[in-house]
């Protein structure tokens, strides 16, 4: 029986989300001495790309919201709803 069917269902998801995207860096990390450790870091990794992504973009939204004139615009934005 393989492990991942006792995962909660979504979890399952997000794992296989995740291993679709390890295995684009096979060449790479099949050239490892333990491989299943490469294969570790190569999804840490591309997590912690995630990471920084969604940090900039919440920095991005942070700057817009602190600038008085993206500020403005917003509010006129939000003001037609």
């Amino acid at each position: 029986m393989d492990w991942k069917t006792n995962l909660d269902p979504l979890i399952r998801d997000y794992l296989n989300q995740l291993l679709k995207e390890v295995i684009k860096y096979r060449a790479a990390y099949s050239k490892a001495k333990d491989i299943s450790k490469a294969q570790i870091w190569v999804a840490l990794a591309l997590l912690y790309r995630e990471i920084i992504l969604i940090k900039s973009a919440i920095e991005e939204i942070r700057e817009k919201l602190y600038d008085e004139e993206e500020k403005s615009k917003i509010e006129k934005t939000l003001k037609k709803y």
